[in-house]
């Protein structure tokens, strides 16, 4: 009976950790699997894999630091730290450059280079005290018919221009001893110019001009027979009346302006000047007006005013006429002289 009793006993506790195996998962007489062991098959489709879901649960081994040597260690559960770490750029290693994140040749369009033209540099001088053609206005600019020209060549032949005013004995002297470049100041052409020195292309011509009362009723002929035609003594329109008129007597004075003085006052007839003179003084008077046409003497006058140059600046010379050229066609020199003189003056 004792034997019994004993023996009941020990199929009770058989039972009972039969149960608590079957509880716990595992069916009694199967291999014992850890919680932690993916799970590799569903029960609708043995043939399918299962993504495993981590999950982070703690078991008497890992909380006593102890895994098992046999099943590998569970993983833990991501946490937000960790997330954003995975997101940050790597840290650029010491040898890279900027060459290495540079787009490749194939992706950027090539783009034509537009050849930069040498800027010129050319130093103008002027004498700065012959109003209108070049002085210094109110505001302590250049200005003047010639300034004017001279500015314009420059832009066309894309050289940047100082402009420096001296004395009229010191200008060739200056371009001679390369102090400047070129001379603006209503130079005369010379027929055979001075040693080291050539001119430009004209840009203004040398005329002569007859001026006379707006009231008068005869003829340019007639008020010249009167005898009554004021010019400055020793100048080449006082040698022209010489040489055409011989017969007259004019009324020959110092300065220019007495010539006009006379004109206003009634005292002569007629005042024979520079054509461009003439034109810039009756602009801005109802008294008077240029009488017949302007006058030309090949030898008096000459071949015009040009800018002055050394000889050895060739080029430039060749880049100034070929602008004066395009200034003559385009109207722009004629616009010019009329704004200083009325008028056209070549």
């Amino acid at each position: 009976m004792r034997w019994l009793l004993l023996i009941n006993a020990l199929a009770v506790v058989l039972l009972a950790g039969s149960l608590a195996i079957v509880v716990e998962g595992t069916r009694f007489g199967e291999p014992v699997i850890d919680a932690h062991t993916p799970v590799t098959q569903l029960s609708g489709d043995p043939a399918a894999p299962v993504p495993v879901r981590e999950t982070e649960v703690e078991t008497a081994d890992a909380a006593e630091g102890e895994p098992s040597p046999t099943l590998p260690l569970p993983r833990s559960k991501p946490t937000d730290e960790k997330v954003v770490a995975t997101m940050v750029e790597p840290q650029r290693r010491p040898h890279q450059t900027d060459i290495e994140a540079a787009p490749s040749v194939e992706e950027v369009p090539a783009v034509e280079q537009t050849p930069v033209v040498p800027q010129r540099r050319l130093r103008v001088v002027t004498e700065g005290e012959f109003p209108p053609f070049n002085y210094i206005d109110e505001k302590g600019d250049f200005a003047g018919f010639d300034i004017a020209t001279v500015r314009e060549v420059c832009r066309r032949i894309e050289a940047e221009c100082t402009i420096a005013a001296k004395p009229w004995d010191d200008l060739q002297p200056a371009l001679l001893s390369d102090e400047a470049d070129v001379i603006a100041a209503s130079l005369r052409i010379e027929t055979v110019p001075g040693s080291g020195t050539m001119f430009s292309e004209p840009y203004y011509a040398v005329q002569g001009r007859f001026v006379g009362q707006r009231a008068a009723t005869r003829g340019l002929l007639d008020l010249i027979s009167s005898g009554r035609v004021a010019v400055q003594a020793g100048t080449i329109h006082a040698a022209y009346l010489a040489e055409v008129y011989p017969h007259l007597v004019p009324l020959q004075v110092n300065r220019l302006a007495e010539a006009f003085d006379a004109l206003e006052t009634q005292k002569a007839d007629l005042v024979f000047a520079d054509n461009a003179t003439v034109l810039d003084w009756v602009k801005d008077r109802n008294c008077c007006v240029a009488v017949g046409a302007r006058v030309e003497h090949p030898v008096l006058f000459g071949a015009g005013v040009g800018f002055a140059l050394r000889t050895s600046d060739e080029t430039l010379k060749q880049d100034i006429d070929h602008a004066l050229a395009s200034m003559r066609t385009d109207g722009t020199l004629e616009q010019l002289s009329v704004n200083y003189f009325g008028g056209r003056i070549f």
